[in-house]
């Protein structure tokens, strides 16, 4: 897979593995592989997507394998996303790959493994070891009982679940100065704080939310805009039985 990439991308930017395994954040039994081609003259669109799927199929037909199940989806104007399973030569599926194609410099695990950085420093090892469990939990949340976590489901992300997870302790400058620790508990409140009416009981609309709640990725956008309506008012509702059972006791 990496091959093909690098077939495509050339001399014009960088690979890299981006994907939970290499974060210490996978949950268990899940194997996927998730990379991203950093190229800051490129243009991200269909026809470069179309090129890319061309280049990956066959640097994997050359080894026995193939694709199917093609999705590719435009985000903030700067990447595009594209994702598919690959299938050996009985058409088993094999794993779920993810390609990001971004026009910027820096890919999220530099923004990852800098936090990781700052929380050791202040809190220490087992701070760090903290936020890694809480964002496998976060995760698991968002697959078992939100039940949407891919981006082409409208679903926040396993990154977007991560960075919820480490901003939710509070951070400066575009998510990247950790201020705070965060943790599982901090990101429930955070979501039931932000998404929730106490007073009318109800769940306010996404569109009035992102306005002010911002989870951000390396390039500085925010990954509520991942989401779609119907995820985030599962979301808000996880986070209300959660915060409210709590105070319940």
């Amino acid at each position: 897979i990496k091959e093909g990439i690098d077939n495509f991308v050339a001399n014009r930017g960088r690979v890299l593995i981006q994907g939970s395994v290499g974060r210490g954040t996978d949950l268990p039994g899940r194997f996927d592989i998730d990379m991203i081609a950093l190229i800051s003259t490129l243009s991200p669109g269909a026809v470069e997507g179309d090129r890319v799927v061309t280049s990956v199929t066959q640097a994997l037909q050359r080894k026995g394998y193939r694709i199917g199940a093609v999705r590719q989806k435009s985000h903030n104007g700067t990447q595009w996303l594209i994702s598919f399973l690959v299938h050996d030569n009985s058409g088993v599926p094999l794993t779920e790959v993810e390609i990001t194609l971004a026009n910027q410099n820096q890919a999220y695990p530099d923004l990852f493994f800098e936090q990781l950085k700052q929380i050791t420093a202040r809190f220490g090892d087992s701070a760090r070891e903290s936020v890694l469990a809480d964002a496998r939990l976060m995760k698991q949340l968002l697959q078992r009982v939100v039940s949407s976590y891919k981006w082409y489901h409208g679903g926040l992300s396993g990154i977007g679940a991560e960075q919820l997870i480490i901003q939710s302790g509070g951070a400066s400058n575009n998510g990247r100065t950790i201020q705070g620790l965060g943790s599982f508990n901090k990101a429930m409140e955070w979501i039931y704080r932000e998404g929730y009416n106490s007073q009318s009981r109800s769940i306010l609309p996404l569109a009035e939310v992102k306005q002010r709640f911002r989870i951000y990725n390396v390039n500085g956008s925010n990954f509520l805009d991942n989401l779609n309506e119907w995820t985030w008012r599962r979301i808000v509702h996880a986070a209300r039985v959660y915060v409210e059972g709590r105070q319940e006791g």
